[in-house]
Protein backbone atom coordinates (compact mmCIF):
# COMPACT_ATOMS: atom_id res chain seq x y z
CA UNK A 1 0.00 0.00 0.00
CA UNK A 2 3.04 2.03 0.34
CA UNK A 3 4.10 2.00 -2.86
CA UNK A 4 0.70 3.01 -4.29
CA UNK A 5 0.46 5.96 -2.54
CA UNK A 6 3.97 7.00 -3.53
CA UNK A 7 2.83 6.22 -7.05
CA UNK A 8 -0.61 7.84 -7.03
CA UNK A 9 1.25 11.05 -5.14
CA UNK A 10 3.71 11.16 -7.70
CA UNK A 11 1.41 10.85 -10.85
CA UNK A 12 -0.66 13.61 -9.71
CA UNK A 13 2.16 16.33 -9.02
CA UNK A 14 3.31 15.69 -12.78
CA UNK A 15 0.01 16.49 -13.90
CA UNK A 16 -0.63 19.03 -11.71
CA UNK A 17 2.58 20.91 -13.32
CA UNK A 18 1.53 20.06 -16.58
CA UNK A 19 0.06 23.74 -18.35
CA UNK A 20 -2.24 21.73 -21.29
CA UNK A 21 -4.86 21.46 -17.80
CA UNK A 22 -7.25 23.79 -16.70
CA UNK A 23 -6.96 24.96 -12.94
CA UNK A 24 -9.78 23.75 -11.82
CA UNK A 25 -8.42 20.07 -12.75
CA UNK A 26 -5.43 20.73 -11.24
CA UNK A 27 -6.96 21.89 -7.89
CA UNK A 28 -9.23 18.94 -8.08
CA UNK A 29 -6.27 16.57 -8.34
CA UNK A 30 -4.03 18.36 -6.10
CA UNK A 31 -6.96 19.17 -3.45
CA UNK A 32 -7.82 15.13 -3.75
CA UNK A 33 -4.16 13.87 -3.45
CA UNK A 34 -3.98 15.98 0.20
CA UNK A 35 -7.28 14.41 1.39
CA UNK A 36 -5.61 11.19 0.72
CA UNK A 37 -2.30 11.57 2.35
CA UNK A 38 -4.66 12.70 5.17
CA UNK A 39 -6.43 9.76 5.52
CA UNK A 40 -9.88 11.23 4.11
CA UNK A 41 -10.22 8.84 1.28
CA UNK A 42 -14.10 9.12 1.02
CA UNK A 43 -13.63 12.97 0.20
CA UNK A 44 -10.99 12.36 -2.05
CA UNK A 45 -13.08 9.42 -3.79
CA UNK A 46 -15.33 12.28 -4.17
CA UNK A 47 -12.80 15.08 -5.36
CA UNK A 48 -11.11 12.32 -8.10
CA UNK A 49 -14.61 11.26 -9.54
CA UNK A 50 -15.03 15.12 -10.10
CA UNK A 51 -11.64 15.34 -12.05
CA UNK A 52 -12.61 12.36 -14.29
CA UNK A 53 -15.68 14.45 -15.79
CA UNK A 54 -13.73 17.21 -16.27
CA UNK A 55 -12.42 18.36 -19.91
CA UNK A 56 -8.96 16.79 -21.04
CA UNK A 57 -9.26 14.57 -17.97
CA UNK A 58 -6.65 11.65 -18.25
CA UNK A 59 -7.23 7.76 -17.00
CA UNK A 60 -4.69 8.99 -13.82
CA UNK A 61 -8.34 10.59 -12.39
CA UNK A 62 -9.48 7.22 -12.36
CA UNK A 63 -6.39 5.42 -10.98
CA UNK A 64 -6.36 8.19 -8.17
CA UNK A 65 -10.15 7.23 -7.52
CA UNK A 66 -9.61 3.48 -7.62
CA UNK A 67 -6.93 3.88 -5.14
CA UNK A 68 -9.03 5.93 -3.00
CA UNK A 69 -11.80 3.73 -3.00
CA UNK A 70 -9.48 0.52 -2.24
CA UNK A 71 -8.60 2.69 1.13
CA UNK A 72 -12.37 3.30 1.59
CA UNK A 73 -13.10 -0.49 1.37
CA UNK A 74 -14.89 0.07 -2.01
CA UNK A 75 -13.19 -3.45 -3.49
CA UNK A 76 -15.73 -3.83 -5.87
CA UNK A 77 -15.51 -0.21 -7.49
CA UNK A 78 -11.94 0.04 -6.77
CA UNK A 79 -11.86 -3.27 -8.77
CA UNK A 80 -13.61 -1.83 -11.80
CA UNK A 81 -11.56 1.14 -11.75
CA UNK A 82 -8.37 -0.19 -11.59
CA UNK A 83 -9.45 -2.56 -14.74
CA UNK A 84 -10.31 0.45 -16.52
CA UNK A 85 -6.96 2.27 -16.13
CA UNK A 86 -4.46 -1.02 -16.97
CA UNK A 87 -7.22 -1.42 -19.96
CA UNK A 88 -6.24 2.48 -21.10
CA UNK A 89 -2.63 2.73 -20.01
CA UNK A 90 0.06 3.53 -22.65
CA UNK A 91 2.97 2.60 -21.09
CA UNK A 92 4.52 -0.32 -19.37
CA UNK A 93 5.23 1.25 -15.95
CA UNK A 94 1.44 2.68 -16.34
CA UNK A 95 0.39 -1.09 -16.77
CA UNK A 96 2.52 -1.87 -14.16
CA UNK A 97 0.73 0.22 -11.20
CA UNK A 98 -2.67 -0.90 -12.56
CA UNK A 99 -1.77 -4.43 -12.02
CA UNK A 100 -0.50 -3.26 -8.81
CA UNK A 101 -3.85 -1.70 -7.34
CA UNK A 102 -6.05 -4.74 -8.69
CA UNK A 103 -3.86 -6.82 -7.23
CA UNK A 104 -4.11 -4.93 -3.75
CA UNK A 105 -7.95 -5.13 -4.40
CA UNK A 106 -8.34 -9.07 -5.07
CA UNK A 107 -5.85 -9.52 -2.09
CA UNK A 108 -8.29 -7.56 0.73
CA UNK A 109 -10.73 -9.62 -1.10
CA UNK A 110 -9.30 -13.02 -0.45
CA UNK A 111 -9.29 -13.60 -4.06
CA UNK A 112 -5.02 -14.65 -3.69
CA UNK A 113 -4.86 -16.55 -7.01
CA UNK A 114 -6.21 -13.58 -8.69
CA UNK A 115 -4.14 -11.33 -6.89
CA UNK A 116 -1.19 -13.27 -7.74
CA UNK A 117 -2.15 -13.63 -11.06
CA UNK A 118 -2.34 -9.38 -11.09
CA UNK A 119 1.22 -8.88 -9.57
CA UNK A 120 2.67 -11.19 -11.71
CA UNK A 121 1.02 -8.91 -14.71
CA UNK A 122 2.94 -6.02 -12.96
CA UNK A 123 6.43 -7.77 -12.98
CA UNK A 124 5.92 -8.54 -16.35
CA UNK A 125 5.07 -4.72 -17.50
CA UNK A 126 7.63 -3.67 -14.98
CA UNK A 127 10.09 -5.87 -13.49
CA UNK A 128 11.46 -3.60 -10.92
CA UNK A 129 8.44 -3.10 -8.82
CA UNK A 130 9.56 -3.46 -5.85
CA UNK A 131 6.00 -3.52 -4.35
CA UNK A 132 4.66 -5.78 -6.72
CA UNK A 133 7.64 -8.11 -5.40
CA UNK A 134 6.60 -8.01 -1.89
CA UNK A 135 2.57 -8.26 -2.55
CA UNK A 136 3.46 -11.72 -4.61
CA UNK A 137 5.59 -13.06 -2.05
CA UNK A 138 2.88 -12.00 0.16
CA UNK A 139 -0.30 -13.56 -2.09
CA UNK A 140 1.79 -16.42 -2.31
CA UNK A 141 2.12 -16.84 1.46
CA UNK A 142 -1.55 -16.30 1.36
CA UNK A 143 -2.62 -18.66 -0.27
CA UNK A 144 -0.68 -21.52 0.73
CA UNK A 145 -2.31 -20.74 4.35
CA UNK A 146 -5.46 -20.51 2.50
CA UNK A 147 -5.56 -24.21 1.19
CA UNK A 148 -3.77 -25.33 4.65
CA UNK A 149 -6.78 -23.82 6.03
CA UNK A 150 -9.25 -25.54 3.71
CA UNK A 151 -7.57 -28.84 4.28
CA UNK A 152 -8.07 -28.39 7.70
CA UNK A 153 -11.55 -27.18 7.52
CA UNK A 154 -12.29 -30.86 5.28
CA UNK A 155 -10.77 -32.63 7.67
CA UNK A 156 -12.58 -30.99 10.63
CA UNK A 157 -15.67 -31.39 8.74
CA UNK A 158 -15.55 -34.96 8.33
CA UNK A 159 -14.41 -35.62 11.95
CA UNK A 160 -17.73 -33.60 12.41
CA UNK A 161 -19.38 -35.81 10.50
CA UNK A 162 -17.90 -38.52 11.52
CA UNK A 163 -19.00 -37.53 15.21
CA UNK A 164 -22.63 -36.65 13.99
CA UNK A 165 -22.98 -40.06 12.48
CA UNK A 166 -22.22 -41.75 15.99
CA UNK A 167 -23.98 -39.14 17.78
CA UNK A 168 -27.19 -40.29 15.69
CA UNK A 169 -26.50 -43.60 16.10
CA UNK A 170 -26.18 -43.18 19.58
CA UNK A 171 -29.28 -41.44 19.70
CA UNK A 172 -31.09 -44.20 17.79
CA UNK A 173 -29.59 -46.93 20.48
CA UNK A 174 -30.48 -44.93 23.18
CA UNK A 175 -34.32 -44.52 21.61
CA UNK A 176 -34.62 -48.01 20.73
CA UNK A 177 -33.59 -48.71 24.70
CA UNK A 178 -36.15 -46.45 26.12
CA UNK A 179 -38.73 -47.90 23.95
CA UNK A 180 -37.39 -50.99 25.00
CA UNK A 181 -37.62 -50.32 28.42
CA UNK A 182 -41.15 -48.87 27.75
CA UNK A 183 -42.41 -51.50 26.63
CA UNK A 184 -40.55 -54.02 29.37
CA UNK A 185 -42.61 -51.23 31.64
CA UNK A 186 -46.08 -51.58 29.92
CA UNK A 187 -45.31 -55.39 29.74
CA UNK A 188 -45.00 -55.45 33.69
CA UNK A 189 -47.55 -52.97 34.32
CA UNK A 190 -49.98 -55.01 32.48
CA UNK A 191 -48.95 -58.32 34.96
CA UNK A 192 -48.91 -56.48 38.06
CA UNK A 193 -52.09 -55.76 37.22
CA UNK A 194 -53.61 -59.22 36.34
CA UNK A 195 -51.73 -60.19 38.89
CA UNK A 196 -53.45 -57.91 41.68
CA UNK A 197 -56.97 -58.19 39.55
CA UNK A 198 -56.20 -62.17 40.55
CA UNK A 199 -55.32 -61.23 43.82
CA UNK A 200 -58.40 -59.45 44.24
CA UNK A 201 -60.31 -62.20 42.96
CA UNK A 202 -58.83 -64.26 45.31
CA UNK A 203 -59.72 -61.97 48.46
CA UNK A 204 -62.76 -61.50 47.48
CA UNK A 205 -63.44 -65.39 47.60
CA UNK A 206 -61.81 -65.85 50.92
CA UNK A 207 -64.23 -63.17 52.00
CA UNK A 208 -67.18 -64.94 50.29
CA UNK A 209 -66.05 -67.95 51.63
CA UNK A 210 -65.45 -66.88 54.83
CA UNK A 211 -68.62 -64.94 55.52
CA UNK A 212 -70.36 -68.22 53.87
CA UNK A 213 -68.66 -69.92 56.95
CA UNK A 214 -69.84 -67.56 59.38
CA UNK A 215 -73.26 -67.88 57.86
CA UNK A 216 -73.35 -71.46 58.21
CA UNK A 217 -71.90 -71.43 61.87
CA UNK A 218 -74.75 -68.87 62.92
CA UNK A 219 -77.34 -71.09 61.52
CA UNK A 220 -76.47 -74.07 62.96
CA UNK A 221 -76.20 -71.71 66.57
CA UNK A 222 -79.14 -70.61 65.91
CA UNK A 223 -80.65 -74.20 65.09
CA UNK A 224 -78.56 -75.29 68.25
CA UNK A 225 -80.17 -72.60 70.47
CA UNK A 226 -83.54 -73.75 69.21
CA UNK A 227 -82.95 -77.20 69.82
CA UNK A 228 -81.71 -76.38 72.74
CA UNK A 229 -84.81 -73.93 73.81
CA UNK A 230 -87.64 -76.98 72.84
CA UNK A 231 -85.56 -79.60 75.03
CA UNK A 232 -85.90 -76.76 77.80
CA UNK A 233 -89.34 -76.39 77.12
CA UNK A 234 -90.17 -80.11 77.27
CA UNK A 235 -88.39 -80.73 80.14
CA UNK A 236 -90.35 -77.79 81.83
CA UNK A 237 -93.87 -79.19 80.50
CA UNK A 238 -92.94 -82.41 81.73
CA UNK A 239 -92.35 -81.44 85.10
CA UNK A 240 -95.40 -79.82 85.24
CA UNK A 241 -97.30 -82.79 84.32
CA UNK A 242 -95.11 -84.46 87.36
CA UNK A 243 -96.97 -82.15 89.61
CA UNK A 244 -100.10 -82.50 88.97
CA UNK A 245 -100.22 -86.66 88.95
CA UNK A 246 -102.20 -87.43 92.33
CA UNK A 247 -100.71 -90.47 93.55
CA UNK A 248 -103.53 -92.64 95.32
CA UNK A 249 -102.55 -94.86 98.69
CA UNK A 250 -103.79 -98.45 99.51
CA UNK A 251 -104.48 -97.38 102.98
Amino acid sequence: MKQTFKTLLVICLVIAGNSVFSQSYKKLMHDGVKLYKEGNYQAADSLFNESSKKENATSTAIYNQAASQLKSGKLPEAQAGFEAYTQNAESAEEKSNGYLGLGNTKLQQKDYEGAINAYKKSLQNNPANDASKYNLSYALKMLQQQQQQQKNDQKQDKQDDKKEDEQKEQDKKEQKNKEDNAEDKNDQQEQDEQQSQQEKQEQEQQRKQQEYKKQNAERLLDALNEEEQKIQKQVKEGKGKKTDISIEKDW
